[in-house]
């Protein structure tokens, strides 16, 4: 099972999806989730270290760049966000007899 798991856990294609088992594909949304919850901390930090250091950037064309890099972090940490609580939903109706 943990090699089919692991096949799983990388972005699937084709139809491996369709052929897990229930508890595999409860096991791969936990990962997920758990994956998404890294991730979005990660963005969370970057997003602080943005707001802690934006004031020592001089040149305007940087200032614009980090700007829309700023708004690029916000709209994927909303995404990341999104994508969390679909992984819920699906943990909660997987655990539902």
């Amino acid at each position: 099972m943990e090699s089919n798991l692991t096949a799983l856990r990388n972005r699937p294609n084709g139809s491996c999806i369709f052929e897990a088992n229930g508890q595999e594909l409860y096991i791969l949304t936990e990962h997920w989730k758990s994956d998404m919850l890294f991730y979005k901390e990660d963005l969370n930090f970057l997003n602080h270290l943005i707001d802690k250091y934006f004031i020592w950037i001089s040149k305007k064309e940087d200032a614009d760049l980090v700007k829309k890099i700023d708004t690029s972090i916000l709209i994927i940490n909303v995404q990341c966000s999104t994508l969390i609580k679909g992984a819920d939903v699906a943990i909660y109706a997987m655990k539902q007899p």
